[in-house]
Formats: structure tokens, C-alpha cells, sequence
């Protein structure tokens, strides 16, 4: 494994990221396409613009395709960087690391899906049928893992995983195709001021920080607030003094006792130690985003916190969770020792007990992963069908010479019909609710979920207010 950034594979919410990629395209491969196969390649963006538009560059056509073929070389001060050919992209998933990506790939129109993408900034959410905080935690590394005999197609897609949020990406002209899976931030904030109505909570407090994404999301709350009020509001930044900001936040009679941050990890976390370290730990009851999911995991957060799940507590697809259980018998994993590591185990026995717990009881990112994969897959089952009939022979030389009209090909299947768009909002379209409950051994326990497309909320269990 190349640790092209100096950091090692951490926590499982990245593994979880690249084996759903590679088992839903294989998955789909089998599914969707005849006679040729999708192979892939994952690289990372560093948490950089430059690295980012360099990556880029990797799958951008180049005349000379030998770079195709062999490593990336160092002669001297001079390197050959490693090109591909593509059919798309999925990722990124920061702004800035987005913006500069989308800019080298629109060069060549090549389609750019973003899984964990939120803001109304991305204008088109894609619509298949078929069926990504702040400064990030650490990276994962680049790696090239090889294409079996089976996946005989020489193009792969690009898979880097931070979120794309800006505002800036609203702006379709420098984006044109630029692409989403998740629901924008206007949907979010409708679903959290439903869950406030259902519990009867008009008074809250808001603590936010000048992120493109928080800074919507304050909009749209201002927008939809109705009868509820914000009491109080706070805006940090990497100045603040989080000692005073915890203090205020439990000062006054009439304080609001739901807290709500609209932040990213770094201030998430800051907050969450000055509460242990103040004693406040069981005073607010905090509804944190998805930001704060990944600490509810880890047991980071406040106690008795609520955190909002854009993609829900119902993977039930025990194949995927047997294909991650079998990963430690491959010759070379280079998951399963970081795996163990996050998981704190020490036998392949615990690994496996986790690893169903963790997708029986918390949220993954995996549904929208697959609607991806899926899409991409089968967009470009459709394309070949169209332009490249099994009457031919060679059908990947048939692409590369249609290959021009694929992009507006794969906007008219992302956005063309209300059915699909249904399809993906009742089956994936939901926000899940959960509590970090330490009164029921450390479990997750899902409270209500809203459905995006009916706009309607379910309770699923009571809030637990032992902690409190």
C-alpha cells in the first residue's frame, strides 16, 4: 500500500467507503453490462486543491496511452504521472477539493458523482433508477488495486471520497457535469424542524460556523422556522474560546436545553471536550449532524446526543456484510489491520461480531454508494446499447469513438423524469433520528425517521431522558 499523503487508514468509515465501491461494481458489472466490464481506480485528494487537480488530470484522454500501462516513474527530477481512461468520476467529496477536480474533468466532459454531497449549491441531484467535515480525519491512502481477467474493459472511474458542499458549485457553467445522490441542505433542516415539532421543542439554540454548508443551512432554518424560535445563536470560528461558548450555552433560567451544531468535525469535537471537561456532559441535549455521527460512533459526544443519519439504519444486505467478513482470507488486505485497529479487537472472531453490530445499528453511507455505482453502471449499459449494438466486436472501440456523446447522455438519465426521481427518494430518500443511548449497553437507538419525498415523520422509539 502507497501512503501518498504520510498517514495510515484509520477508522472504519473509509473501508466502509472503498469495499462498498468495489463490491457494488463488481456486483453490477455482473448485472448490467455484456461482454465488457468496468475495472476502477482510487485515488486520494490529499485534502488539497492542487492534489486534487492533479489527481484529476490522471483521467483526462492523453495521446499517448504507454502512460496507461506502466507505474508512475521518477528519472531524475522529471515523473510520467499515470493516466487513465474513464467513464466517470465519484467524488470528491470537499469543496474545495471538488471545485478544482470539476474544473480539470469538465475540460474533457467526464460525469462527476458526489454520494455524500448536500448543498443546494449542487443543482443537479441525479435521478437514477437504479438501485462523502470540516478539516477531514486523517487520510486514506492512494491505491491502485488491479482489475481481474474478468474485468476486461480497459476504463475505470475515479473514486475519492471528502464532501462537496460549496456554494460556489451552484454556478452550473464552470460545473456542468457535476452530479449528487444526496438531498440538498434544504431537505435536511425541513426534517430537523419536523423532529423538534413531533417532540414539542419550539426554543433552541443554534451554535454554527461560517462554512459554506452551515451557513445554508442557517438560512433555510430562518426561512422555515415558523412557530419555533431560535433563542440563541452562536457563531464560532478557530478563534473562539469554546470554554465560553459551553458556559453561555448552560447559562440563563430561561436557556433552551436542545443545542444544535451546524458544524464540522474540528469544532464538534472542540466543543464536545470542553463539555466532559466542564462536567456539563448530561445538561443540553444536542442534535448533531451528520458531522457528529462518526463521534457518536466513537462514543465522542455528550451523552444522550442526537445524531441525523442522511441515509438511514436499514442496509440489510448481508452478502455485502459476509463480502467484508471474508476480506482478512485475501492474500494482501490492506484493510484488515486498520480495521482491527478502529474496532479495538484482536481476533478475526470479534471483527466479525463488530462488523454486523455495526450495520444492524448505525448508518452507512453504503446505500448511496450503490445508487452511484449503480447509475454510472447502468447509464453506460444503456449508452452501449444504444450506440454500440452486440452486432459489433470490439464494443470498448465502439465507445472510445461515441465516447463524446456520453456526457449528455448521462444527463438526460439523471434528470429527465419524476418516476426516477421517486424511485430514489422512497427507497434511499430518509432521514434517520438516533440516540447514543449508554443506558442500553452504548447502543444507537433510532428514534424517528422523515421520508424526503412524502415529507412525512414516523416515530420509531421514544427519547430516552435518563441521561438528562
Amino acid at each position: 500500500m502507497v501512503h501518498a499523503c504520510g498517514h495510515e487508514v484509520v477508522d472504519f468509515y473509509r473501508i466502509d467507503m472503498v469495499e462498498s465501491l468495489v463490491y457494488f461494481l463488481r456486483k453490477a458489472n455482473q448485472r448490467y453490462l455484456l461482454n465488457v466490464k468496468l475495472g476502477f481506480v482510487i485515488v486520494d485528494a490529499c485534502n488539497k486543491e492542487s492534489t486534487s487537480a492533479l489527481q484529476a488530470l490522471r483521467f483526462l484522454p492523453m495521446s499517448n496511452l504507454d502512460y496507461n500501462t506502466e507505474d508512475d516513474q521518477y528519472n531524475g527530477s522529471q515523473a510520467v504521472l499515470k493516466s487513465f481512461n474513464v467513464v466517470g468520476v465519484i467524488g470528491t467529496d470537499a469543496s474545495f477539493t471538488t471545485r478544482s477536480a470539476a474544473v480539470v474533468l469538465r475540460t474533457a466532459k467526464i460525469p462527476m458523482i458526489s454520494f455524500r454531497a448536500t448543498s443546494n449549491a449542487l443543482a443537479y441531484k441525479v435521478r437514477f433508477y437504479a438501485s462523502a467535515l470540516g478539516p477531514p480525519p486523517t487520510l486514506w491512502p492512494i491505491n491502485f488495486r488491479a482489475t481481474s481477467n474478468a474485468m476486461a474493459m480497459k476504463v475505470r472511474f475515479y473514486a475519492s471520497v471528502f464532501r462537496a458542499t460549496s456554494n460556489a458549485l451552484a454556478n452550473k457553467v464552470p460545473y456542468p457535469n457535476f452530479y449528487r445522490t444526496k438531498a440538498r441542505e434544504a431537505d435536511i433542516v425541513l426534517a430537523l424542524l419536523r423532529f423538534m415539532e413531533a417532540n414539542g421543542w419550539l426554543y433552541f439554540t443554534v451554535v454554527y460556523s461560517n462554512d459554506d454548508q452551515y451557513l445554508a443551512m442557517m438560512m433555510h432554518l430562518e426561512r422555515n422556522m415558523g412557530q419555533r424560535c431560535i433563542e440563541r445563536v452562536f457563531m464560532v470560528n478557530y478563534k473562539t474560546n469554546m470554554t465560553t461558548v459551553v458556559e453561555q450555552l448552560n447559562s440563563g433560567r430561561f436557556s433552551p436545553r436542545v443545542a444544535v451544531p451546524l458544524l464540522n468535525t474540528y469544532f464538534c469535537k472542540a466543543i464536545a471536550n470542553e463539555v466532559r471537561r466542564l462536567g456539563k456532559d448530561c445538561e443540553l441535549l444536542w442534535i448533531g449532524l451528520d458531522t457528529c455521527m462518526n463521534m457518536m460512533f466513537n462514543r465522542e459526544t455528550p451523552m444522550g446526543s442526537v445524531g441525523v443519519s442522511y441515509t438511514g439504519i436499514d442496509f440489510t444486505d448481508n452478502s455485502f456484510v459476509e463480502y467484508l467478513a471474508q476480506l482478512n482470507f485475501e492474500t494482501k488486505n490492506h484493510w484488515f489491520p486498520a480495521i482491527l485497529k478502529h474496532m479495538k479487537c484482536s481476533s478475526i472472531e470479534c471483527y466479525h461480531d463488530m462488523l454486523r453490530e455495526k450495520y444492524h445499528t448505525n448508518p452507512s453511507q453504503t446505500l448511496l454508494i450503490k445508487l452511484a455505482v449503480y447509475g454510472l453502471v447502468r447509464t453506460l449499459s444503456e449508452f452501449m446499447e444504444e450506440h454500440c449494438p452486440d452486432t459489433l466486436s470490439d464494443k470498448i472501440s465502439c465507445f472510445n469513438q461515441q465516447s463524446s456523446q456520453f456526457a449528455s447522455f448521462f444527463k438526460e438519465i439523471a434528470t429527465d423524469s419524476e418516476m426516477r426521481d421517486a424511485y430514489l427518494y422512497n427507497n434511499q430518500g430518509q432521514v434517520i433520528f438516533l440516540q447514543w443511548n449508554p443506558n442500553a449497553e452504548n447502543e444507537m437507538i433510532g428514534l424517528m425517521s422523515y421520508n424526503l419525498f412524502e415529507q412525512t415523520i414516523r416515530r420509531i422509539n421514544d427519547l430516552d431522558v435518563m441521561p438528562f
